[in-house]
């Protein structure tokens, strides 16, 4: 699910910005460095189901419905197995845009460094 967190954060708009973080790497000309994308078919599918449904509340996960649906429309049968793993892709999909809304979101699997310092005073404070 790495590969779709990657996705969502490379392609949102942190903040209020008008350029995704994909166009500008291109426009700086930035390497992008994809993670390893496994049954890369099934990213396909999920790309070609919509990903995520926007309601008037906000993104929802695709339900079993409309993966039926999509199913028929598109004329083939998945298995259970790749069903599953399509729809947890759209849940990863549908956090990971919020998460990445924010400016100083880091990509997904890169560990920050925290100060020491700071968590030491934050822990402290939290257990006044």
């Amino acid at each position: 699910m790495l590969f779709v967190k990657y996705y969502v954060w490379l392609h949102s708009k942190p903040g209020m910005q008008e350029e995704s973080r994909y166009t500008k790497y291109i426009r700086e000309d930035k390497e992008i460095l994809w993670p390893e994308l496994r049954c890369d078919y099934l990213f396909h599918y999920l790309m070609s189901a919509g990903a995520c449904i926007n309601t008037g509340m906000g993104l929802v996960p695709l339900s079993w419905q409309e993966l039926e649906s999509w199913q028929k429309q598109q004329g083939i049968t998945l298995s259970p197995w790749e069903l599953s793993i399509i729809r947890q892709a759209s849940a990863v999909y549908v956090e990971q845009s919020h998460i990445s809304a924010k400016v100083d979101c880091p990509p997904p699997g890169k560990v920050v460094e925290q100060d020491q310092k700071k968590l030491a005073q934050h822990i402290k404070g939290i257990l006044r």
